[in-house]
């Protein structure tokens, strides 16, 4: 399946003069990503990791963190699907629902329940047959895990090259 993929990356603005030309460039909740686009049939892991070698080839700086994983209260849910909070609620206690996100860039700052967007997205899909257009290409969870492990070893090994250490 066809996806769109956000990169969290660090160490760049928008506005740079240097910053890779070939990248689709955004700001997303004050973060500045670097999306990838990957065609059906694609490896994403491959597209991905080769996105990001040729990006950090031209901006050596730039480090790409993370999958950006956009998350929503059911308030923000309901307003998207246009439904009542009240709905969503519901929908919250079926036991198809998925599982609270248990990002660790959230977790301990937030008062309310917050579930990944794109969780959401595919369970109204299948479950009240609900399409959501703009959100069909966004990256399922086994996706976000190899892309972000393939990251952290990437960074890890980029931190022990500049400190000297293995």
């Amino acid at each position: 399946m066809a996806m769109d993929v956000q990169l969290v990356v660090a160490n760049v603005s928008l506005g740079d003069d240097d910053l890779w030309a070939d990248g689709y460039w955004a700001s997303v909740c004050n973060l500045v990503t670097l999306e990838v686009y990957v065609d059906d049939g694609e490896d994403p892991v491959e597209k991905i990791s080769d996105t990001v070698e040729r990006a950090v080839a031209a901006t050596p700086r730039l480090r790409v963190e993370r999958v950006f994983e956009e998350e929503v209260t059911s308030y923000q849910i309901a307003a998207r699907v246009g439904v009542a909070e009240k709905v969503v609620l519901e929908w919250v206690g079926e036991e198809s629902f998925p599982a609270e996100s248990q990002n660790l860039f959230t977790r301990d700052i937030r008062e309310h329940q917050i579930w990944r967007w794109a969780d959401v997205v595919r369970w109204l899909a299948e479950n009240k047959k609900f399409t959501i257009e703009d959100y069909a290409y966004l990256p399922d969870r086994v996706t976000v895990t190899k892309v972000d492990a393939w990251l952290a070893g990437k960074n890890a090994e980029a931190d022990s090259a500049s400190t000297g250490f293995r």
